[in-house]
């Protein structure tokens, strides 16, 4: 019938869970909307290989349907929470960036608390690696020309940033192509000191 075939040539949305370590906690999703844009959460590898070779760029180019070194786009980023296993393979992403690396991150989404500060008085438990995040923010901005604000960091002008809106907060969605992203929770320092409970909750709607 002819609504079976506006079903059939409907463009599916795809989820990916990448898992290339299976000896530690770790969180890596891909969505490719219909039109093939790609949208991320999180990206990160444990602590059973921290140092192992970086998987995700060949992994994102396999989803793309693109070939090996060739350019493409990630629309959006978002990172859930202050973990390395939800971050740091895209940190040393961004660490080894150069104008060569021939692929884009549109936009960037995360909401992490400002540690040791008297909005959230608590230490970082892994502190040192999201300072690996930080630094490779700035290596992509300055690779790619991205204005930061005076006396700040991109990092800085990336948390809880968002465009077209005030901040990331609750109720906001962020939608890209055909998929929504509402998000649930932000950071709130009445839920304490552990970053898992501080973390950035969103919903997909396709």
């Amino acid at each position: 019938t002819e609504k079976e075939g506006e079903i059939a040539e409907m463009k599916q949305v795809e989820l990916y869970q990448l898992a290339p370590d299976t000896e530690a906690l770790m969180q890596s999703y891909v969505i490719k909307t219909g039109n093939g844009k790609l949208v991320v959460i999180d990206g990160g590898i444990g602590d059973a290989n921290p140092n192992r070779a970086p998987y995700l760029l060949a992994a994102l180019r396999a989803i793309a349907g693109v070939e090996e070194n060739a350019y493409f786009e990630v629309e959006a980023w978002f990172i859930s929470h202050a973990h390395k296993d939800h971050y740091y393979e895209l940190a040393k992403m961004l660490n080894a960036y150069t104008a060569a690396s021939n692929y884009k991150i549109n936009q960037f989404y995360f909401d992490i608390p400002p540690f040791e500060t008297p909005a959230f008085p608590y230490t970082d438990p892994e502190g040192e690696t999201l300072s690996q995040l930080k630094m490779g923010l700035t290596n992509y901005a300055n690779v790619n020309g991205i204005a930061v604000s005076a006396g700040s960091t991109y990092y800085d002008d990336l948390n809880s940033a968002v465009i077209n809106a005030t901040s990331v907060s609750q109720g906001l969605t962020i939608n890209v192509d055909d998929v929504a992203f509402e998000v649930l929770q932000t950071w709130d320092v009445n839920r304490g000191s552990d970053a898992n409970n501080q973390s950035l909750v969103i919903k997909m709607y396709a």
